[in-house]
Protein backbone atom coordinates (compact mmCIF):
# COMPACT_ATOMS: atom_id res chain seq x y z
CA UNK A 1 0.00 0.00 0.00
CA UNK A 2 1.83 3.19 -0.89
CA UNK A 3 2.23 6.11 1.43
CA UNK A 4 -0.62 8.50 -0.44
CA UNK A 5 -3.10 5.78 -0.10
CA UNK A 6 -4.35 6.62 4.03
CA UNK A 7 -4.76 10.43 3.02
CA UNK A 8 -6.64 9.74 0.01
CA UNK A 9 -8.68 7.26 1.52
CA UNK A 10 -9.07 9.84 4.84
CA UNK A 11 -10.09 13.02 2.20
CA UNK A 12 -12.91 11.03 0.22
CA UNK A 13 -14.29 10.26 3.64
CA UNK A 14 -14.56 13.62 4.94
CA UNK A 15 -15.89 14.57 1.66
CA UNK A 16 -18.49 12.26 2.01
CA UNK A 17 -19.52 13.11 5.44
CA UNK A 18 -19.42 17.25 5.09
CA UNK A 19 -21.79 16.76 2.24
CA UNK A 20 -23.58 14.00 4.51
CA UNK A 21 -23.69 11.70 0.77
CA UNK A 22 -25.33 8.50 1.44
CA UNK A 23 -22.84 5.99 0.41
CA UNK A 24 -20.34 2.93 1.97
CA UNK A 25 -16.80 3.79 1.02
CA UNK A 26 -14.48 1.09 -0.40
CA UNK A 27 -11.25 1.78 -1.33
CA UNK A 28 -8.46 -0.49 -3.10
CA UNK A 29 -5.38 0.15 -4.00
CA UNK A 30 -4.22 -1.18 -7.42
CA UNK A 31 -0.95 -3.22 -8.14
CA UNK A 32 1.59 -1.83 -9.99
CA UNK A 33 3.26 -3.18 -13.04
CA UNK A 34 6.98 -2.21 -13.87
CA UNK A 35 6.58 -3.45 -17.33
CA UNK A 36 3.33 -2.57 -18.33
CA UNK A 37 0.78 0.21 -18.12
CA UNK A 38 -2.38 -0.70 -15.99
CA UNK A 39 -5.47 0.60 -17.73
CA UNK A 40 -8.77 1.68 -16.70
CA UNK A 41 -10.20 -1.88 -17.86
CA UNK A 42 -7.30 -3.48 -16.08
CA UNK A 43 -8.48 -1.75 -12.67
CA UNK A 44 -12.08 -2.94 -13.16
CA UNK A 45 -10.84 -6.26 -13.60
CA UNK A 46 -8.70 -6.62 -10.56
CA UNK A 47 -12.03 -4.75 -8.83
CA UNK A 48 -14.45 -6.64 -10.21
CA UNK A 49 -15.04 -9.33 -7.57
CA UNK A 50 -16.11 -6.43 -5.18
CA UNK A 51 -18.71 -5.57 -7.38
CA UNK A 52 -22.35 -6.78 -6.84
CA UNK A 53 -24.38 -4.33 -9.04
CA UNK A 54 -24.28 -1.94 -11.86
CA UNK A 55 -21.28 0.26 -12.11
CA UNK A 56 -21.02 4.13 -12.22
CA UNK A 57 -16.99 5.04 -13.77
CA UNK A 58 -16.05 8.82 -13.40
CA UNK A 59 -12.60 10.01 -14.34
CA UNK A 60 -11.05 11.96 -11.46
CA UNK A 61 -10.64 14.99 -13.92
CA UNK A 62 -14.07 15.52 -14.48
CA UNK A 63 -16.59 18.16 -13.15
CA UNK A 64 -20.34 17.23 -13.71
CA UNK A 65 -23.40 19.03 -12.71
CA UNK A 66 -26.06 16.23 -14.13
CA UNK A 67 -28.62 14.37 -11.96
CA UNK A 68 -26.89 11.30 -11.57
CA UNK A 69 -30.40 9.41 -10.64
CA UNK A 70 -31.78 10.78 -14.02
CA UNK A 71 -28.53 9.39 -15.54
CA UNK A 72 -29.28 5.91 -13.62
CA UNK A 73 -32.94 5.53 -14.70
CA UNK A 74 -31.95 5.74 -18.46
CA UNK A 75 -29.69 3.24 -18.17
CA UNK A 76 -32.40 1.17 -15.97
CA UNK A 77 -35.27 1.95 -18.24
CA UNK A 78 -33.60 0.64 -21.47
CA UNK A 79 -31.88 -2.48 -20.04
CA UNK A 80 -28.49 -0.85 -21.35
CA UNK A 81 -25.30 -3.14 -21.53
CA UNK A 82 -23.88 0.43 -21.10
CA UNK A 83 -24.71 4.02 -20.94
CA UNK A 84 -22.65 6.79 -22.03
CA UNK A 85 -22.74 10.48 -21.32
CA UNK A 86 -22.12 12.69 -23.85
CA UNK A 87 -21.44 16.33 -24.40
CA UNK A 88 -21.48 18.89 -26.90
CA UNK A 89 -18.34 19.04 -28.85
CA UNK A 90 -16.57 22.45 -28.79
CA UNK A 91 -16.84 24.14 -32.40
CA UNK A 92 -14.17 25.34 -33.92
CA UNK A 93 -13.96 29.60 -33.57
CA UNK A 94 -12.88 30.88 -37.11
CA UNK A 95 -9.32 32.42 -35.83
CA UNK A 96 -9.04 27.66 -35.50
CA UNK A 97 -10.27 27.56 -39.11
CA UNK A 98 -6.66 27.70 -40.22
CA UNK A 99 -5.35 24.47 -41.99
CA UNK A 100 -2.54 24.17 -38.77
CA UNK A 101 -5.17 24.90 -36.09
CA UNK A 102 -7.64 23.03 -37.75
CA UNK A 103 -5.65 20.06 -38.10
CA UNK A 104 -5.34 20.22 -34.53
CA UNK A 105 -9.24 20.79 -33.76
CA UNK A 106 -9.92 17.70 -35.27
CA UNK A 107 -7.96 15.24 -33.86
CA UNK A 108 -9.63 15.82 -30.84
CA UNK A 109 -13.29 14.73 -31.99
CA UNK A 110 -15.31 11.57 -31.53
CA UNK A 111 -16.90 10.64 -34.53
CA UNK A 112 -20.15 8.75 -32.92
CA UNK A 113 -22.86 6.71 -35.29
CA UNK A 114 -26.54 6.46 -33.83
CA UNK A 115 -29.17 4.39 -34.92
CA UNK A 116 -31.66 6.94 -37.03
CA UNK A 117 -34.18 8.27 -34.83
CA UNK A 118 -32.42 6.98 -31.70
CA UNK A 119 -30.03 7.18 -28.68
CA UNK A 120 -28.43 3.99 -29.72
CA UNK A 121 -25.12 3.80 -30.03
CA UNK A 122 -23.33 1.61 -32.83
CA UNK A 123 -20.17 2.93 -33.19
CA UNK A 124 -17.81 5.31 -30.65
CA UNK A 125 -14.16 6.14 -32.07
CA UNK A 126 -11.79 8.87 -31.98
CA UNK A 127 -11.21 10.82 -35.06
CA UNK A 128 -7.05 9.88 -35.13
CA UNK A 129 -8.27 6.49 -34.64
CA UNK A 130 -9.91 6.49 -38.71
CA UNK A 131 -8.05 5.84 -41.77
CA UNK A 132 -9.22 8.92 -44.45
CA UNK A 133 -12.61 6.69 -45.29
CA UNK A 134 -15.23 5.11 -42.62
CA UNK A 135 -15.31 1.78 -42.43
CA UNK A 136 -18.81 0.25 -41.61
CA UNK A 137 -19.53 -3.77 -41.23
CA UNK A 138 -21.88 -5.20 -43.68
CA UNK A 139 -23.85 -7.06 -40.48
CA UNK A 140 -23.91 -3.54 -38.87
CA UNK A 141 -25.44 -1.54 -42.53
CA UNK A 142 -27.94 -4.80 -42.63
CA UNK A 143 -29.25 -4.23 -39.25
CA UNK A 144 -28.93 -0.39 -39.19
CA UNK A 145 -29.47 0.86 -42.81
CA UNK A 146 -29.97 4.96 -41.82
CA UNK A 147 -27.06 6.09 -39.33
CA UNK A 148 -26.89 9.46 -38.13
CA UNK A 149 -22.84 10.39 -37.59
CA UNK A 150 -22.24 12.95 -35.36
CA UNK A 151 -18.86 14.36 -34.88
CA UNK A 152 -20.29 17.36 -32.50
CA UNK A 153 -20.91 14.91 -29.81
CA UNK A 154 -18.29 13.81 -27.28
CA UNK A 155 -17.41 11.00 -25.06
CA UNK A 156 -17.20 12.36 -21.10
CA UNK A 157 -15.55 8.69 -19.85
CA UNK A 158 -18.41 9.02 -17.69
CA UNK A 159 -20.38 5.34 -18.25
CA UNK A 160 -22.80 3.36 -16.61
CA UNK A 161 -22.17 -0.57 -17.19
CA UNK A 162 -24.50 -3.28 -15.79
CA UNK A 163 -23.24 -6.04 -13.86
CA UNK A 164 -23.35 -9.00 -16.52
CA UNK A 165 -20.90 -6.49 -19.45
CA UNK A 166 -18.20 -6.89 -17.01
CA UNK A 167 -18.49 -10.41 -17.28
CA UNK A 168 -16.47 -10.10 -20.77
CA UNK A 169 -13.36 -8.81 -19.24
CA UNK A 170 -12.57 -12.51 -17.93
CA UNK A 171 -14.12 -14.28 -21.03
CA UNK A 172 -11.88 -14.85 -24.32
CA UNK A 173 -10.57 -11.84 -26.11
CA UNK A 174 -11.87 -9.50 -23.15
CA UNK A 175 -8.72 -10.90 -21.05
CA UNK A 176 -6.36 -9.08 -22.79
CA UNK A 177 -8.32 -5.82 -22.76
CA UNK A 178 -6.46 -2.67 -20.87
CA UNK A 179 -8.91 0.28 -21.89
CA UNK A 180 -12.41 0.70 -21.79
CA UNK A 181 -13.20 3.28 -24.76
CA UNK A 182 -10.42 2.03 -27.08
CA UNK A 183 -10.86 -1.69 -26.58
CA UNK A 184 -13.83 -2.81 -24.45
CA UNK A 185 -16.78 -0.48 -25.97
CA UNK A 186 -15.87 -1.66 -29.34
CA UNK A 187 -16.34 -4.79 -28.53
CA UNK A 188 -19.37 -4.42 -26.55
CA UNK A 189 -20.85 -2.19 -29.64
CA UNK A 190 -19.33 -5.70 -31.84
CA UNK A 191 -21.35 -7.68 -29.38
CA UNK A 192 -24.89 -5.71 -29.48
CA UNK A 193 -25.56 -6.62 -33.11
CA UNK A 194 -26.25 -10.66 -31.77
CA UNK A 195 -27.54 -9.57 -27.90
CA UNK A 196 -30.92 -7.80 -27.20
CA UNK A 197 -28.72 -5.47 -24.79
CA UNK A 198 -27.87 -1.84 -25.92
CA UNK A 199 -25.62 0.33 -25.97
CA UNK A 200 -27.25 4.32 -25.13
CA UNK A 201 -26.37 7.47 -24.68
CA UNK A 202 -27.21 9.82 -22.24
CA UNK A 203 -29.08 12.89 -22.34
CA UNK A 204 -31.70 10.42 -24.19
CA UNK A 205 -32.39 11.83 -27.68
CA UNK A 206 -31.13 12.45 -30.79
CA UNK A 207 -30.11 15.75 -29.74
CA UNK A 208 -27.68 14.14 -27.32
Amino acid sequence: KPPFFDKIKACVETFISVYNIPIKLACYCLPIDKHSEMGTADALRFIQPHIKSDLLIIPCDILIDIPLQQFANIHRCYNSALTVLLTTQKQASPSEQSAGAMKTYKAGRDVIALAEGTDRILMLQHESDIDEKLSLTRSLLVEYPCLDIRTDLKDTHVYLMSRSTMDILNEGEGKKITSIKDELIPLILQKQLTDYKKVSTYPSGKDG
